[in-house]
């Protein structure tokens, strides 16, 4: 099936486990009355994708303005998708998600890793990222550690003011290593830290790490990403 498991408002552990579709995390669903928060625990485990452009682990938080977060937790695991590795929804409602990738690989043909909601927080640490923008970021606290993060695509690009603007559902593929886009209303609240890490892009048209949008400047003031390793691409850039 294109989605092999479904969870709302679960808490449910996989260890050993090999998942052949997309594993949906949908605590935003209207059957979620009561507003449940999922703990899902990825151990040891392969998911691999089974139709074109598809997810691998799709994440929707329940939006609730509280401390409870919807919990995403992979260790030591596969994770190979024909669209996003890893994907959040950056949709109003679906905020409030806590994600740790740990000693893992993630790779999406497009992205590795999604993470644009507001509210929540990504930790990816001893763990290889890879999609044609490795890391695209619109929203959230995300640090990444001790990693080797890689934008595959052959040719990026530099976006314009416009095309950042009109950029409102999913993300630019730049093929930035990590990519923050901070033009949605929560922007501001992105803080990005890289710490001992290998960041990279195939291309030279933009640089490992690239940081656009109306509200860059105030993302990269709350941004740490000095003791980066990266190639001979320059660390940053903005546009706003």
């Amino acid at each position: 099936r294109d989605t092999a498991v479904q969870l709302v408002g679960s808490s449910a552990a996989f260890s050993g486990v090999t998942i052949q579709g997309r594993l949906l995390i949908d605590d935003k669903n209207e059957s979620n009355e009561n507003g449940a928060v999922s703990v899902v625990r990825l151990s040891n485990c392969t998911l691999k994708t089974v139709g074109d452009e598809q997810v691998g682990v799709h994440v929707f938080g329940n939006g609730a303005a509280s401390s409870s977060r919807t919990v995403l937790l992979v260790e030591d695991c596969t994770i190979e998708s024909t669209f996003a590795g890893i994907l959040g929804n950056g949709s109003d409602d679906c905020y409030g998600t806590d994600i740790k990738v740990l000693n893992s690989t993630v790779k999406g043909a497009y992205a590795g890793i999604y993470q644009p909601q507001r509210g929540s927080r990504l930790l990816v640490q001893n763990s290889t990222v890879e999609g044609m923008t490795g890391i695209a970021v619109k929203g959230g606290t995300v640090t990444i550690q001790n990693c080797i993060v890689n934008g595959t695509a052959e040719k990026g690009f530099l976006p314009t003011e416009d095309q950042v603007k009109a950029s409102r559902n999913g993300w630019l593929d730049t093929g930035a290593g990590v990519y923050v886009e901070a033009n949605y209303d929560w922007a501001d609240e992105i803080t990005l830290t890289i710490t001992d890490s290998t960041i990279s892009t195939k291309t030279l048209d933009v640089p490992n790490v690239l940081i656009v949008g109306e509200k860059a400047d105030a993302v990269t003031a709350n941004s740490n990403y000095s003791n980066t390793n990266t190639n001979a691409n320059d660390q940053s850039s903005g546009i706003g």
